[in-house]
């Protein structure tokens, strides 16, 4: 029997991260409102991860503290709640099912989704799966509902608008076994505080646990060492690049900086936000000094993304100006919205082939790009000095 179950009051909410915007939504529907930034901080949510395996098509470079859900276990755990990760299973109909049982209980829950099996991301004609586009299986959104019907299913993900998918899209994309971070039917379902918590001490806790994440990270890759990382691998691996592949590193690593859901400047918007907000529960000369070193740090990430895909070089700036005005119509979602992304995307692909030429000649602009990934590095880690005495 064909089942329609629709969690009717559940309010879509538009937001900066996919994770974050997930756990602010669900929390909303249980009557606790906290702002997408105050979870970020609550989460020990801020970080950094330069990762390059040879099976990758690009080296990632992300602004996240966390892997799998340890975003959602750290911002619930600082609240009183918990983030449960439903048993994993490698069987499609059994996952399909668990998705059901769920949304019969009345909880909204957040997959782990490939974007490549995502059609409303791209352009109204793209390929399906979006193979160009590169497999990431780290995306969440919020489930909400599912009619077998219509063959649909209700998503909330981070644009104005909420959004649908075919059970089989779906699917696709929560199952899917392509790296990096393979989605492999990861589903968490939110269990709210039961009891009202002191926010102060949330606050103190989860940025105590963020500075030991940034400043003794577990291996180089990670925390303020993998920003140094970062600056040391343009100056060497990246120079080795083949020039599709220079283009494509460029082209996602200024994504994953200034609009890949961060917020802008790496995620370093949405924490200062998060320090600024923090001032209203603790008065302390550390934080505000920390508050000022982060909005400096966020202004020279955002100098990182510019640096990325140069004014100097017009293939480069014309690129960025797509990927900017693409996201942009993304995040509005408006009728024919994809329509646009293609007209969007025929912009790219006409400067495409000299934007790969500008990009084999990236190295006298790796001098620049190094000393304000250097300044970034410095300026948090003076701030990090600060928070973990909090």
């Amino acid at each position: 029997m064909k089942e329609r179950i629709i969690i009717e009051d559940f309010e879509h909410m538009e937001g900066k991260n996919c994770q974050l915007s997930s756990v602010r939504k669900i929390l909303n529907y249980y009557g606790i409102n906290l702002t997408e930034e105050m979870i970020m901080g609550i989460a020990s949510g801020i970080g950094f991860i330069y990762w390059d395996m040879k099976q990758m098509s690009y080296p990632f470079v992300g602004g996240l503290n966390g892997k799998n859900i340890n975003l959602f276990e750290t911002s619930l755990r600082n609240l009183g709640g918990s983030a449960e990760l439903v048993m994993q299973t490698t069987s499609r109909k059994t996952s399909f099912t668990q998705v059901k049982e769920i949304l019969k209980d009345e909880k909204p829950f957040i997959p782990f989704v490939d974007m490549a099996f995502l059609p409303y991301f791209f352009r109204d004609d793209a390929p399906y799966p979006n193979e160009s586009a590169g497999h990431f299986g780290g995306h969440t959104f919020v489930v909400y509902g599912i009619d077998e019907n219509e063959n649909t299913i209700y998503v909330s993900d981070r644009f104005l608008q909420p959004n649908t998918l075919t059970i089989d899209q779906f699917m696709d994309a929560h199952s899917s076994t392509y790296p990096p971070f393979a989605s492999k039917n990861k589903k968490v379902v939110i269990n709210p505080p039961m009891k009202s918590f002191d926010l102060k001490d949330s606050i103190k806790k989860a940025i105590r646990e963020n500075a030991e994440v940034m400043m003794e990270p577990p291996i180089t890759n990670l925390g303020l060492k993998g920003i140094l990382k970062f600056e040391k691998m343009i100056g060497t691996t990246w120079m080795q690049f083949p020039p599709e592949k220079m283009i494509l590193t460029l082209y996602m690593t200024y994504i994953y900086n200034a609009t890949g859901g961060t917020g802008g400047a790496l995620g370093r918007n949405m924490y200062t936000s998060f320090l600024e907000e923090a001032q209203e529960f603790i008065q302390d000369d550390n934080l505000f000094k920390a508050t000022d070193l982060y909005k400096q740090a966020a202004e020279t990430w955002d100098k990182v993304a510019l640096f990325l895909l140069p004014d100097e070089l017009p293939a480069l700036k014309a690129t960025r100006s797509t990927i900017d005005e693409s996201n942009r119509v993304q995040e509005d979602s408006k009728v024919h919205y994809q329509k646009k992304l293609r007209e969007i995307d025929e912009k790219w692909l006409s400067v495409k082939e000299d934007a790969i030429k500008e990009a084999s000649n990236f190295e006298p602009f790796i001098l620049r790009l190094q000393k304000n990934i250097r300044l970034a590095y410095e300026l948090e880690s003076e701030a990090w000095n600060y928070l973990k005495k909090i």
